[in-house]
């Protein structure tokens, strides 16, 4: 870190305003790159759990080709989250189940 002091202070005495503009310019790349890995935190990683207490609603559809059943889970703040099923195996009549012997308040739409 001292180093880095030292480069300015050798810059700022030489009067080159070259070198200035370079350290403003990698200081906006690295602000953007954390402004990047942040995002990336919390809209993929954070973004991605949904607490059971918030749900509101469970509504069901079915895929265009038939397979997949897709459970469509509504929170309270109206943002959605779709998780698709393989149809065959019913495992989100499981799923389903689970949510609501956490949460008994929620809407369940027809399967």
């Amino acid at each position: 870190m001292n180093k880095f002091f030292e480069q300015i202070d050798k810059l700022s005495i030489e009067g080159k305003q070259n070198a200035w503009i370079g350290i403003f310019l990698n200081g906006i790349f690295v602000l953007l790159l954390v402004i990047a890995a942040l995002y990336f935190l919390f809209k993929h990683v954070l973004g991605n759990k949904v607490d059971i207490t918030k749900i509101k609603e469970i509504s069901f559809s079915n895929s265009e080709e038939g397979l997949d059943r897709n459970v469509i889970l509504k929170t309270k703040a109206n943002r959605i989250k779709i998780y698709k099923f393989r149809l065959l195996e019913k495992e989100y009549e499981k799923f389903v189940e689970t949510i609501l012997e956490h949460n008994t308040l929620i809407k369940v739409g027809t399967l």
